[in-house]
């Protein structure tokens, strides 16, 4: 069991000042021989390495040899930095858990961003504000 290279993604699709919901989705891998019952958890830590309370996603069966896609939402994030010069980089770790072992990990890093298309000024991309 592995999470698949590439596979995982990390959006902030709500941000405001005071919170950013994180959304991470990933792919694992079962290049055994049996299927497995499989669980990814999740702690996002901000630049400081505080960290959020672990999420960990439902149980699901993965056929030898076959691919589970996995999805989960951290909310609450709170950006640390409202401008891109002074932006840190926020970290997901996340783990799969199968036999009741850690089977393999992966962190990725990202910055916590709002965009905006406005008719009159055009786009504007910001971190946090």
């Amino acid at each position: 069991m592995h999470i698949a290279q590439w596979a995982t993604f990390v959006t902030t699709p709500t941000v405001t000042t005071t919170s950013a919901t994180v959304h991470v989705a990933t792919s694992v891998v079962n290049q055994g021989t049996t299927a497995q019952s499989v669980n990814l958890t999740s702690t996002v830590a901000d630049p400081s390495g505080a960290r959020l309370a672990p999420i960990s996603t439902l149980s699901a069966n993965i056929a030898a040899g076959a691919t589970g896609n996995f999805a989960f939402e951290h909310p609450g994030q709170k950006p640390q930095s409202l401008e891109h010069h002074h932006a840190e980089p926020v970290s997901a770790a996340t783990s799969v858990i199968a036999g009741g072992a850690t089977q393999d990990d992966e962190v990725t890093t990202f910055g916590i961003r709002r965009s905006s298309s406005i008719r009159r000024t055009g786009f504007a991309s910001t971190a946090g504000r």
